[in-house]
């Protein structure tokens, strides 16, 4: 029998899990089942059990496609000399995405996976470890600032990452349940609340 080339198991295992993004998005996890998988990818049991011995491994998978392609976003920001301005373009970029037509299907996944991570426990900690990717750049930011005195020194960068993360995991919910939704306004109150611009100055009587 000859021997399957690095691409050719490559592009076979990257059809798989585009068939079944596609029946995720469409049917959710628990409904979807490997057999449907395996229509949607035009293959038969035997081609995708060779490549994933169960559902479950199919989602750990995509899980593990997530965790690469959120480093791969943060790489790609580019990043100004200024760090407060490095992170308003951090959370620019991220609220772009959202709003970009590859967001409709990809927000709506994530929701699903989560859900599956509530009681999957290696699938939970794939997420782990993204949003640990996804705050540690925000957190060096912070520190940044606060040397430049751009960010005030009681806050904790840890817990301010925590916040950044948690609007853009917010925004995704948001935004897979009403995938018309135009971010774009959303981004100006985030830069508001970053410039300070966001309340009213009193006068003191």
């Amino acid at each position: 029998m000859p021997k399957i080339s690095k691409a050719h198991a490559e592009a076979r295992r990257k059809q798989i899990l585009e068939a079944a993004c596609r029946c995720f998005s469409r049917k959710g996890v628990h409904r979807t089942t490997v057999r449907d998988i395996c229509e949607e990818a035009g293959l038969s049991a035997g081609a995708v059990y060779g490549y994933f011995k169960s559902k479950p491994q199919i989602i750990e998978a995509m899980a593990e496609l997530g965790r690469r392609n959120t480093r791969g976003f943060l790489e790609s920001v580019q990043i100004a000399d200024e760090p407060l301005q490095s992170l308003a373009q951090m959370l620019a970029a991220a609220m772009k995405y959202l709003n970009s037509k590859e967001a409709r299907e990809s927000t709506r996944l994530d929701v699903r996976f989560w859900g599956e991570g509530l009681h999957e426990p290696r699938i939970r900690d794939l997420f782990q470890q993204a949003f640990t990717n996804l705050t540690e750049p925000f957190a060096d930011m912070v520190r940044a600032a606060q040397q430049k005195g751009q960010i005030a020194a009681h806050v904790d960068p840890e817990a301010a990452a925590r916040v950044f993360a948690a609007l853009g995991l917010g925004f995704t919910v948001q935004k897979a349940l009403d995938p018309d939704a135009d971010l774009s306004s959303w981004s100006q109150v985030i830069a508001s609340l970053l410039n300070g611009s966001f309340s009213v100055e009193r006068n003191e009587a």
